[in-house]
């Protein structure tokens, strides 16, 4: 509950700053695994992973601002899926298919974190076990702070896909923050006209 109410105070004292993190939904914070007294104000590197998502680009300023504010790094990830076993006939072909496809993604990672030039920015591809990934970049990078983007489904949701969220929020050495996207409006079919009414 500490490192809660730490995270709470943060994001109004980021306020003052000038930071605003409208129109998200509230952030759910949670530190089950880091160890001693948590400041926020020790914070020098901030980890964002990002599957491209609508869910986690909702949560991409909410890191900027906070890298922003504090004048801490900013890690950005993506976790690519391991290729499948080939035959050694395959393998070159395979190769220079993932080299193509590792520079697209640097590149979408670049354009995530366009106007980001005051700030200290890392971008990395890596491969594996989304969660696995997320936590090992966070240990070699001594991250302090994990933010997320959540899906809305129910109390702090499924982040990037599956039980990744669980897995994060579980095991990381560090606090984790999850944005939760902001719902959007359901369409409203137009009203019906009035029997007889001559149609404009």
């Amino acid at each position: 509950m500490r490192a809660k109410r730490t995270c709470h105070t943060y994001f109004q004292a980021t306020g003052r700053f000038g930071t605003r993190f409208a129109p998200q939904r509230p952030v759910g914070f949670r530190s089950t695994r880091a160890k001693g007294r948590w400041s926020v104000s020790n914070v020098q590197r901030i980890l964002f992973a990002t599957d491209f998502s609508e869910q986690c680009e909702a949560a991409f300023p909410l890191a900027r601002a906070l890298a922003r504010s504090l004048g801490a790094g900013l890690t950005v990830v993506h976790v690519a899926t391991p290729p499948p076993l080939v035959s050694y006939g395959e393998l070159s072909r395979v190769l220079d298919g993932l080299d193509g496809l590792r520079r697209e993604l640097m590149d979408r990672l670049q354009r995530v974190t366009a106007g980001c030039n005051t700030i200290d920015v890392e971008h990395l591809v890596v491969e594996g076990d989304p969660a696995g990934a997320i936590m090992r970049v966070a240990a070699d990078r001594s991250c302090d702070l994990i933010v997320m983007g959540s899906h809305g489904q129910g109390g702090l949701g499924r982040v990037l896909t599956g039980s990744v969220a669980d897995a994060v929020l579980r095991h990381a050495a560090c606090p984790v923050a999850i944005v939760k996207q902001a719902r959007r409006p359901a369409p409203t079919a137009p009203l019906p006209s009035p029997a007889g009414a001559e149609p404009r």
